[in-house]
């Protein structure tokens, strides 16, 4: 729907600025709140999620952490999961380390048969420092 141009003098001004408000109210994406994750089996940190409904109907899903304990916990679920916000195929979440290089090379993924955030592998140096990961994704697709 079009916006209704307001002028002086119109009939029903206030209900059309009122129906402008709701088109406009209408298109605005729903953002929920970050949700705190319990992170277990051994890993360090914490595991944030934040679905965001969009008035199509769709979702997205935006999930950032900050983890420690990779280089012992390989091959486990670093948090619970929501089982509604899981997409159905697995998917890589990208990782960084900003303040220093332990890791070469490190494979976290969501989805799929992966009813949480796995750690499948993390390689590299001999520290066990904090490593930071993110993903985004539309639950629908």
């Amino acid at each position: 729907m079009a916006l209704t141009k307001i002028f002086t003098g119109m009939a029903q001004g206030p209900e059309k600025i009122n129906d402008n408000f709701n088109d406009i109210n209408g298109r605005i994406p729903d953002a929920g709140n970050w949700i705190d994750l319990p992170i277990r089996n051994g890993f360090r940190g914490f595991v944030r999620v934040r679905p965001t409904k969009y008035p199509s109907g769709k979702t997205k899903v935006d999930i950032y952490m900050e983890a420690g304990g990779l280089r012992t916990n390989q091959g486990k679920y670093m948090c619970d999961f929501p089982a509604e916000l899981v997409p159905k195929k697995e998917l890589p979440l990208r990782w960084a380390q900003p303040n220093n290089n332990d890791y070469s090379n490190i494979g976290a993924s969501i989805g799929g048969s992966k009813t949480s955030i796995r750690l499948n592998y993390a390689g590299g140096g001999s520290g066990d420092l904090v490593v930071l990961f993110d993903l985004s994704y539309w639950l629908d697709v």
